[in-house]
């Protein structure tokens, strides 16, 4: 129906003949002119009736192949084409650009507060539960390393030595310890104020023949004032005492055994501890609203297994 109204204005043509035929080119125009605006649009413009004065009698129209005036037949095709547009329409029309950025800012904003958890990490669930769980180990890549996991460092190695597990309906990280800095990180938020206790499970399988650290989970609460985490490390500790605290320096956090001994092997077993609180005894101020994330790490020769670890409020 296009072709039709664009062989209108080839040279030669002559419209059709009849005024019923002209009625329908110029009805289908208005139906289907959106597919052809620019070739149709110069062959209605010819067959668009001139508007008559009130009762001056029918309406006149012009062709290009009848250059004199005669009734018009088509009206009611055209009467909304000449409608004048009434004050009030143009200010309906001029409150269109206000509506789309009124709904634009909306979308910004919407932006802005689902954007939080790509800034910060993963958020965890605002439904305040007692209890909430921050990592169950339950998906890996395809070569078996946790996902939303990164490595500090020496990735290729990293990535061989923490692997999810399977057994049965369980899932855990199984770790292979290489150096006690090659540890695995998680940014994820949540308020630590709100959910102050941090509980996990561990499992010893083979404990490292020197003196080092069996493993670790550090929780991070808050950042420096160059961004850097500030983070307290939670340790099994093959000596020491359980509760005992070493206060970081300007580029280390501070540690706290959980744990003392390397027994027992081959056992889960359940570490709780205080983050909010111990974070406030060590730095004497408030961490942040919401936490930076956490990290676990295991000793050079150690083989350790980590369970789920969750958020409690007490």
């Amino acid at each position: 129906m296009c072709m039709r109204s664009c062989a209108m204005d080839r040279p030669g043509r002559s419209p059709p003949a009849s005024g019923s035929q002209r009625a329908w080119s110029l009805s289908t125009w208005c139906c289907f002119g959106f597919c052809c605006w620019g070739c149709s649009g110069s062959a209605s413009a010819r067959w668009l009736r001139r508007r008559r004065p009130s009762g001056s009698g029918p309406g006149l129209c012009l062709s290009a192949s009848s250059p004199s005036p005669r009734p018009c037949r088509t009206r009611r095709y055209f009467a909304m084409a000449e409608t004048p547009i009434r004050p009030e329409q143009h200010v309906r029309a001029g409150q269109r650009p206000v509506r789309v950025l009124a709904l634009l800012a909306l979308v910004a904003v919407a932006g802005v507060l689902g954007s939080h958890a790509v800034v910060t990490g993963q958020l965890v669930s605002s439904l305040n539960p007692a209890e909430q769980v921050l990592e169950d180990f339950s998906k890996g890549e395809p070569d078996g390393f946790p996902q939303g996991w990164q490595a500090s460092r020496s990735e290729s190695s990293t990535r061989k030595a923490y692997t999810v597990t399977r057994e049965g309906n369980q899932a855990f990280l199984r770790t292979r310890g290489i150096d006690d800095q090659m540890r695995i990180k998680k940014r994820i938020a949540w308020d630590p104020k709100e959910y102050p206790i941090v509980t996990w499970r561990w499992r010893l399988r083979a404990a490292s023949q020197g003196g080092g650290l069996i493993a670790a989970v550090f929780i991070t609460l808050d950042t420096d004032l160059l961004f850097i985490p500030v983070f307290t490390k939670y340790i099994w500790s093959p000596s020491g005492t359980a509760g005992a605290l070493k206060e970081g320096g300007m580029f280390s956090g501070s540690e706290i055994i959980v744990r003392a001994g390397g027994q027992p092997v081959g056992q889960w077993v359940e570490e709780r501890v205080n983050a909010y609180a111990d974070f406030l005894k060590i730095h004497k101020h408030e961490p942040a609203p919401q936490a930076w994330g956490i990290s676990v790490v295991t000793g050079p020769g150690a083989e350790l297994d980590f369970g789920s670890i969750k958020l409690a409020k007490q």
